[in-house]
């Protein structure tokens, strides 16, 4: 599989998820981060992406989207703006998703 694929299935992976979250994810306190760290540390095992670069693209869409960097997660920043659960799982995976788009966009044609 090329990484061109991987890109794809991870992306189409995560609008899934996003189209029937509590199918995966539980209401109780954070779970989305508990799915997002998960799915990512996968992918990284997997190699989908090498180094630094998902954290840097991700950290850049955090940014554009009006959430402030920080050691956490911006989904605190999400409670604290007194956004319900369902709003704060569609933003946690738009930024997932958005930043997958990023790298495969960024991908030789090759690849």
């Amino acid at each position: 599989m090329t990484q061109r694929e991987q890109f794809e299935k991870i992306i189409g992976t995560l609008e899934h998820v996003q189209k029937r979250p509590y199918m995966y994810i539980s209401v109780q306190s954070h779970p989305v981060l508990n799915f997002i760290h998960t799915f990512n540390h996968v992918c990284h095992l997997l190699e989908a992406v090498q180094g630094n670069k998902f954290q840097e693209k991700y950290n850049q869409i955090i940014v554009e989207r009006g959430w402030e960097r920080s050691s956490g997660h911006p989904v605190s920043q999400m409670e604290a703006q007194n956004m319900d659960f369902d709003e704060i799982i569609t933003e946690a995976l738009n930024l997932e998703i958005e930043t997958w788009k990023r790298l495969l966009a960024e991908l030789p044609d090759n690849e």
